[in-house]
């Protein structure tokens, strides 16, 4: 009885270990697709069950006000969006919905790491499409595995947060 409470203690340590205490379900589903099932491409759209239209990744060490200045939001919501700064081992993944802040989760980058995508404009929804690429091996020694953005159809426009036209970068 003790070996197997002790077998299952370490199994959800390391599961903790591996997710992190705060991964959500959309990185759950990431990893569940590239580390279970050893899938080669990411659809975003089959990762979600909300609305959302626009993807924003920001990688290791961006810090809050970067981010907020990014998705053009300040004070409370900003706080409520944004860490201080993305840990080493995240990428914030914050979806938008007609302007709105739809859903954000912490994704761990063992799971799938975003941090070569380009972050300086929004993922539209039928872009949000990666590649898995094995490009080292992680501390445990399996394969560590980048989502690379597959070709975008149309480079996208920015637009302010109400989805009234573009950004006035002046």
């Amino acid at each position: 009885m003790v070996k197997h409470a002790f077998l299952i203690l370490s199994v959800l340590l390391t599961g903790c270990f591996l997710l992190g205490p705060d991964a959500g379900l959309v990185s759950t589903r990431i990893g569940h697709e590239v580390r279970d099932k050893n899938e080669q491409h990411i659809d975003m759209t089959e990762m979600t069950d909300f609305p959302w239209d626009e993807l924003y990744l920001f990688g290791p060490y961006q810090a809050r006000d970067s981010i907020c200045r990014t998705l053009q939001i300040g004070g409370t919501e900003c706080s409520r969006v944004s860490p201080e700064m993305v840990d080493e081992g995240d990428v914030l993944l914050v979806f938008r919905n007609r302007g709105d802040i739809a859903h954000v989760e912490k994704h761990r980058r063992y799971l799938g790491d975003f941090s070569s995508a380009d972050k300086s404009d929004p993922i539209r929804r039928e872009d949000a499409k990666f590649i898995v690429e094995q490009s080292s091996v992680a501390a445990d020694g399996k394969p560590w595995l980048k989502l690379n953005l597959l070709q975008r159809s149309n480079p996208p426009k920015r637009t302010s947060p109400n989805g009234e036209g573009p950004i006035d970068r002046h």
